[in-house]
């Protein structure tokens, strides 16, 4: 069975990637200004930029990468996943032009969509399930206003518009994350079923 220490240890790993995936998420939503000023774009793109891009393509690819996660191993999936969506921030920052942007936005929402339902599933062979609530909001905690705040202000001044940097700096920052991932020792995954027997715990 897992010990309690590695359990820690894989939430804190699954939180380090949530909160990555957050950043990766919302860096143009806070950065549509100097997006707009360098393209000359619209809101309504901006809006499909920092909505329908994105959320289509996480919602849809969902379902069949929940389902791939019960067959193969969670933490290559997450791993892997990390990379893609990483690599696409930081293609994001390489744009020439607004379909340049649009497209790595759509491999983030897909790239993203597999971390939900591969992170719970983890979690729920980690931790009993009275501990499991507080397991699960804590990896997903949304504390990443203030890290993308951070970076905004920081203002990469090698670049010659804000944006580029931020997202070049989010993209290859996380390579980290994804090799933690990696690092994991083998899963263990809980047999389910009526015949389980019960954990102290539970």
């Amino acid at each position: 069975p897992m010990s309690r220490g590695y359990a820690r240890y894989v939430l804190a790993v699954l939180t380090l990637v949530y909160m990555v995936s957050f950043i990766d998420r919302q860096i143009l939503a806070m950065l549509v200004e100097p997006i707009k000023s360098e393209f000359g774009v619209s809101d309504t793109a901006m809006g499909f930029l920092t909505g329908f891009a994105f959320v289509i393509f996480y919602t849809l690819a969902g379902i069949p990468i929940a389902r791939l996660a019960d067959r193969i191993s969670r933490k290559l999936i997450i791993a892997t996943a990390l990379s893609l969506w990483s690599a696409m921030t930081a293609l994001s920052g390489m744009a020439k032009s607004f379909v340049h942007l649009a497209i790595p936005r759509i491999f983030v929402g897909v790239g993203e969509a597999t971390l939900t339902p591969s992170a719970l599933s983890m979690l729920g062979d980690a931790f009993p399930r009275r501990r499991l609530g507080l397991a699960t909001g804590g990896a997903a905690a949304d504390d990443s206003q203030v890290v993308i705040k951070l970076r905004h202000d920081f203002r990469c001044s090698s670049f010659p518009y804000p944006y580029h940097g931020q997202c070049k700096i989010s993209g290859f920052s996380d390579r980290f994350n994804a090799q933690c991932t990696l690092r994991s020792r083998r899963e263990i995954r809980r047999k389910c079923g009526p015949t389980m027997p019960s954990s102290p715990d539970e």
